[in-house]
């Protein structure tokens, strides 16, 4: 990973968490449903972006990839 990726997505990271004790803290505890299924669509969104692929395709537009495969289960 390089320098600029590092600071990149610690700084997405800082802003993740800033977020989360923002909007879904309840009782002053982070909601652990919303907590997992922020942090499973972020992983989604980043192994995603690092395939590639055109962004521009339509929403809903199945996306097959070999590093998916390969990386995926990790």
């Amino acid at each position: 990973m390089s320098d600029e990726t590092h600071k990149a997505t610690v700084t997405a990271a800082q802003f993740f968490a800033d977020a989360a004790r923002k909007f879904i803290v309840q009782d002053g505890r982070l909601h652990a449903e919303t907590l997992i299924l922020s942090m499973g669509r972020m992983s989604g969104s980043l192994m995603y972006r690092s395939f590639g692929i055109d962004p521009s395709i339509a929403p809903g537009t199945g996306v097959l990839s070999d590093a998916a495969n390969i990386h995926g289960p990790k």
